[in-house]
């Protein structure tokens, strides 16, 4: 067993335990059975932290921790992308008004976890390149991405069109 204790530099405060560790106890003890990442979180003692601030509940339940980078780019995303305007805003209050009770269930389940990380996988990629690519270059993606399943449909149908003939 060993102790941890996080201790915050001048002007944060400790705020909890996440991957490997939950709660707000501090110090925690913890059972070395195999390799653990545990994470500690701070949060600033002058502002009142607010919820839209650090939190993106369902991606932080999916991935276990506020600082996995794919909550990092949604978190980014938000701020630079939805919070300057309005119905951005708004979609975001929505989200925060819903999302805490998704959440809790997401954190339950293993399963669930999984497949919530595999369904952000597009909202990680539009919210990636929204925030590092130029909009020409995000049209072509996108238009890629749209394409492509055309395509294949069309492969698909053309392939099974020729194997139904050399039955006949």
């Amino acid at each position: 067993m060993v102790i941890i204790r996080a201790i915050p530099d001048s002007g944060y405060q400790f705020s909890g335990w996440s991957v490997d560790a939950s709660g707000k106890e501090n110090p925690i003890t913890v059972t070395i059975d195999k390799d653990k990442w545990i994470v500690a979180a701070f949060a600033p003692l002058d502002e009142k932290e607010k919820a839209w601030e650090l939190n993106c509940f369902i991606a932080t339940a999916a991935y276990g921790s506020p600082l996995h980078p794919h909550v990092k780019i949604l978190r980014n995303f938000r701020d630079r992308c939805l919070m300057p305007g309005k119905l951005g805003r708004m979609l975001v209050r929505i989200y925060y008004r819903h999302s805490p009770f998704i959440a809790k269930i997401v954190k339950k389940h293993r399963a669930l976890k999984l497949l919530v990380r595999i369904s952000l996988l597009p909202m990680i990629a539009f919210s990636y390149s929204m925030l590092h690519f130029s909009p020409i270059v995000i049209g072509i993606i996108f238009a890629f991405i749209f394409t492509l399943p055309i395509f294949f449909v069309c492969f698909y149908r053309r392939r099974m069109k020729n194997s139904q003939v050399g039955f006949r």
